[in-house]
């Protein structure tokens, strides 16, 4: 993966505002949908024509081919500067299969235009039969492509869930009771391990459908009240709990698949709600448990011993100041004891002041992406405890040589993205002590090509990217690494 474009860099060169990248990348949707029309109509028509033998190509399949190389070009662009805003956070294997796939269609539907040029101008006499193979690939891969699109989009097993019985359930559709706890309130505590096991794997840290998240009870509780989902002490009028009582294959029924809430379950919910929904116990990042497992008599957390254990109170309380300035924090991964901190977004941008807020993390943070922030050489020796870091995003900052010697002791560093500073040749000898480094951007930088040649005959385990004789890659980290996530993504 360390050859791929780096379409990030290429995004945080350019001198733009945040907000305009965040609205171009909701536009994914849109134009990806388009090129989905073009690719699949223009596949059929150029079918037809070879069904009823006529001569060469067809103009229509032609003209819809052009304009669908175009769109998803666009729509990959896009979709990419999506999930570096966060839209797409989910770090699982279809994120990247999406993500990747929707470039290769990019690539063979400007081939495949490539070659439909040569047949309509010359007599090269592949051209016409490539034109065609290529067109008719471009329609079966802009399915597959779409497929874990709609996987991202409406969770796991999306297409087939209503046509594949999950076999009979052996609960049935729960009635609404009296309350069984009488005066004693109901704890958070007691209702989080259902929310858990059957409500995070879509509305929680890592995905949020219909922007959704329940695993956040200060956000859930936040805006207009007319717009809550629970409305405390009234379990009947609460959207969430409608939705839990639904009939089996009901439309909106949630989970909308077997196994569901026993009926204990949807009673603690249903007297929790009815009681006030107190929250005060709630705790701040929880990790999902898999569905159809039992959840036992508490939340399933995370800290720096591994899942399954309390949440170490440093960690809860750097992400709660994290997020309050705006910043990205989350989990790396379902069942992961380790986090990431995207601040490349956050306005006004991150400086040296902010580096304070990271105090605490230092066990836990693997991912840390400071890309166009103002953070400089005097805010870097604040990093220098945060020896657990795999990879780090300095691009387009104000970090030059005296900033790098404070990660002199980050052994397990192994991507770092040196993209557009300050840095010059001094720096590779900074950084060749790093042992576990494994890709380094140095483009758009003083470092030289004399110093990158010797310093790659030096450690050949590295990949420097310079930009000199190629593209800058992709950060080797942003794909393998989603794709070990499991069940996840960037981050990228």
């Amino acid at each position: 993966m360390t050859h791929l474009i780096d379409l990030t860099g290429l995004i945080a060169a350019t001198p733009e505002s945040s907000a305009l990248w965040t609205f171009l990348g909701r536009l994914h949707p849109l134009v990806v949908h388009f090129a989905i029309a073009l690719v699949l109509v223009g596949a059929l028509v150029e079918l037809v024509r070879i069904i009823f033998r006529r001569e060469g190509g067809s103009p229509f399949a032609f003209t819809a081919l052009c304009y669908a190389a175009v769109a998803a070009c666009l729509a990959s662009w896009f979709g990419w500067i999506a999930a570096e805003a966060g839209v797409g956070e989910d770090l699982r294997t279809d994120l990247f299969l999406h993500r990747w796939g929707g470039i290769l269609l990019s690539i063979l539907l400007l081939a495949t235009m490539c070659a439909a040029l040569l047949a309509r101008c010359t007599k090269v006499h592949w051209a016409l039969p490539g034109y065609r193979v290529g067109l008719f690939a471009s329609a079966g891969l802009v399915s597959i492509v779409g497929y874990f699109g709609g996987e991202l989009a409406w969770g796991e097993g999306y297409l087939f869930r209503g046509l594949i019985d999950s076999g009979p359930s052996e609960q049935t559709t729960p009635d609404i009771v009296e309350s069984s706890t009488g005066t004693q309130a109901v704890a958070f505590t007691q209702v989080q391990p259902i929310l858990e096991e059957f409500c995070y794997r879509c509305h929680g840290p890592k995905k949020q459908k219909a922007k959704l998240r329940l695993d956040d009870m200060a956000a859930l509780f936040s805006g207009p009240e007319s717009d809550w989902i629970i409305k405390p002490g009234d379990a009947a009028g609460s959207l969430l709990f409608e939705r839990m009582v639904l009939p089996e294959g009901e439309d909106g029924k949630m989970p909308p698949d077997a196994p569901y809430p026993s009926q204990s379950q949807v009673d603690l919910v249903r007297n929790w709600i009815d009681e006030g929904a107190p929250h005060d116990d709630a705790t701040p990042a929880t990790v999902s448990v898999p569905r159809g497992e039992s959840t036992g008599e508490s939340a399933a957390t995370v800290d720096s011993d591994g899942p399954g254990q309390s949440v170490d109170p440093a960690v809860q309380s750097a992400v709660a100041r994290l997020r309050a300035r705006g910043i990205h924090v989350s989990p790396l991964a379902i069942d992961s004891n380790e986090w990431e901190v995207n601040a490349s977004l956050v306005k006004p941008p991150f400086a040296n002041d902010d580096m304070a807020l990271l105090d605490g993390l230092q066990p836990a943070l693997v991912w840390l992406n400071l890309a166009r922030s103002d953070i400089d050489d005097a805010g870097m020796p604040a990093l220098a405890s945060f020896i657990n870091l795999r990879k780090l995003r300095l691009e387009n900052t104000k970090v030059a040589d005296a900033g790098l010697e404070s990660l002199s002791q980050m052994q397990k560093l192994e991507v770092l993205n040196l993209y557009g500073t300050g840095i010059t040749d001094k720096a590779l000898s900074i950084l060749g002590g790093l042992g576990s480094l494994r890709t380094l951007y140095v483009w758009q930088t003083d470092v030289t090509a004399g110093a990158v040649a010797s310093f790659t005959k030096q450690h050949p385990s590295i990949t420097v990217i310079d930009g000199r004789d190629s593209a800058p890659a992709a950060e080797e980290g942003d794909a393998d690494s989603k794709e070990q996530a499991g069940d996840t993504q960037p981050e990228s």
